[in-house]
């Protein structure tokens, strides 16, 4: 099994390249998706975590993590560590599914986990066949979120909140330079492609 991770900040063309990766038959396993699975059926250690932090309100009658009183919660009052606290509980569970999800994938898989935020969560110790950064530069990268219609106020915070592009392609093995075409970014797909079964 060849296991990697492909990052990027938002507007670096990720998903574009996930996209690419699953239509060549490799296996996706998307930290975000990931996320979103457990907060609609959390285990009970989940549960109590979150319970005993932030209380009763932010689980939902039907089990499940009642997302807008968790952010409530979180993001509300004089409580500057909640951001932190919330990644200290829900990161470590995040970690352990996907490991359990690569687990259960045929031994003759290449896989590859797609978070944005790999570095900053220490999931790229996961990818034992090395990180994938795709990159493009701050101007593209602001002007694509523009084109999602997101102000500037949003791009400035989204982008603040990981670590740079440039950072993710210096300590990644493989880069993906996504400022011309999709044709060109699919070429270079190509290549990675070709490099990591070429090495199965």
């Amino acid at each position: 099994m060849k296991i990697l991770a492909l990052t990027g900040g938002p507007g670096c063309g990720k998903s574009t390249a996930s996209a690419y990766f699953h239509a060549h038959g490799w296996h996706i396993i998307d930290a975000d998706a990931v996320c979103h699975d457990l907060y609609r059926n959390p285990g009970k250690d989940l549960k109590e975590q979150l319970t005993a932090h932030w209380g009763a309100e932010v689980i939902a009658p039907d089990g499940s993590v009642n997302r807008p009183a968790l952010a409530n919660a979180v993001f509300s009052g004089d409580d500057k560590c909640g951001v932190a606290e919330l990644n200290a509980i829900v990161h470590p569970v995040i970690h352990r599914e996907i490991r359990a999800r690569i687990q259960k994938l045929p031994q003759d898989s290449v896989v590859i986990l797609d978070a944005a935020l790999l570095y900053e969560t220490g999931w790229d110790s996961l990818a034992t066949d090395g990180v994938i950064a795709i990159w493009t530069d701050l101007q593209q990268q602001k002007k694509r979120l523009q084109e999602r219609g997101w102000d500037e106020q949003q791009i400035a915070g989204r982008i603040a909140a990981q670590i740079s592009a440039d950072e993710k392609l210096a300590r990644a093995k493989y880069g993906l330079i996504n400022t011309t075409t999709v044709e060109d970014l699919y070429k270079q797909c190509a290549i990675i492609v070709e490099t990591i079964e070429h090495n199965k």
